[in-house]
């Protein structure tokens, strides 16, 4: 197991998985491949029938990955595509585990970070929190089903608002939406998330995840369909001139100059 994610164990049936790799929780390889590792133990063990999901520190739940490395996935033909097809695999893992999965926001969830929180079945947010995806902001699209999975939770117009204008929301406003189902008091987002996994875990397992795969289930297969159109497009924009233009910018801290090519 990585060393940048932990388990943890609060409450009977419950175990709280941590991804805790400064300063933002970044998910590049080391993060990736520990929450491959960590989401495909605790599929298979019976002793565990609610899952909490959360980042450590205050300054980002989850963020998308290290911009400083796409550099190198810019010169390497090919390498995003197959970045990208490992990443949705893991994805997936952690989207169809059968146990209940709570995240709980404790920090920004923004770009990447949001992409993931999206894979939990119930939201615990922080009320200092913020969410969005600003992939537009640096020439990209989200790549991590942002795209599909954001419209799903708060329907067609608030999610192509949000992606097309990169606008970041507070915790408020996320309660609003239904992007979230509850906002915690500061700092109290972790232990509200463990206490409804604990009061989830206290069901019927066979009834919850029934519960859990009967809603999910039957829109897998539109998903699949999103997904693959999705990381198309988002392969297509990594290509363009305004993706490496973004990229530079950003590294550069200073405004980009598209030229919408």
């Amino acid at each position: 197991m990585s060393d940048a994610v932990s388990i943890s164990r609060p409450a009977d049936g419950v175990a709280v998985v941590t991804v805790d790799f400064p300063p933002v929780n970044a998910m590049g390889q080391e993060v990736l491949a520990g929450l491959e590792k960590v989401f495909s133990q605790l599929r298979d063990d019976s002793a565990t029938r609610a899952i909490v999901l959360t980042g450590a520190g205050d300054k980002a739940f989850m963020a998308g990955g290290d911009i400083s490395s796409f550099e190198r996935l810019l010169a390497e033909d090919g390498a995003m595509d197959r970045f990208s097809a490992w990443t949705r695999g893991i994805f997936e893992i952690i989207e169809v585990i059968p146990q209940p999965l709570i995240g709980a926001v404790q920090a920004p969830a923004v770009g990447g970070g949001l992409e993931i929180a999206l894979l939990c079945d119930l939201l615990v947010m922080d009320a200092n929190a913020k969410a969005g995806l600003t992939e537009v902001g640096i020439g990209l699209i989200p790549g991590g089903g942002g795209t599909q999975r954001l419209t799903r939770r708060v329907g067609l117009s608030i999610a192509t608002e949000l992606m097309l204008t990169g606008k970041v929301i507070r915790a408020p406003q996320a309660l609003e939406i239904g992007l979230v189902n509850k906002v915690s008091e500061a700092g109290k987002a972790l232990a509200d998330a463990v206490e409804l996994a604990t009061s989830i875990a206290a069901k019927p397992a066979v009834a919850v995840q029934a519960a859990k795969r009967a809603v999910r289930e039957p829109g897998r297969a539109d998903l699949e369909a999103g997904l693959e159109l999705e990381r198309a497009l988002f392969l297509k924009a990594f290509a363009s001139a305004d993706c490496k233009e973004g990229f530079q910018a950003f590294l550069e801290k200073r405004a980009p100059q598209w030229t919408h090519s």
